[in-house]
């Protein structure tokens, strides 16, 4: 996805989840909150918007929202906790009890 394509991504607090709107079909990141934590259980991505870098976006704002919020991530969802593990500049934001299963040391 370049960067110019237009993606509008948001917190639906009500639904518990991250949307990405692209070409009229939605991306969500589903998560649940808890006092200090934020579980992200499930990703998903229509297929007609597949490989075009909406999940990353999305992923984007987890990591934002949980900076700004003070949240440590709990990855339930394997496909954002393999996003993770790529991204060593957010490992800080991961439960310490999650690292040994992502092969992290343990911060």
């Amino acid at each position: 996805m370049s960067g110019d394509t237009p993606v509008a991504v948001s917190d639906n607090r009500e639904k518990s989840r991250f949307e990405a709107v692209l070409d009229g079909q939605t991306a969500v990141v589903e998560y649940n909150l808890s006092p200090g934590r934020m579980l992200i259980a499930h990703t998903e991505v229509p297929v007609e918007i597949e490989g075009r870098g909406v999940a990353s976006r999305l992923y984007a704002k987890v990591i934002e929202t949980a900076r700004a919020e003070g949240l440590i991530l709990i990855p339930v969802c394997p496909v954002f906790a393999l996003w993770l593990k790529r991204h060593e500049e957010v490992h800080d934001l991961i439960d310490p009890g999650f690292r040994r299963s992502l092969g992290l040391s343990p911060g």
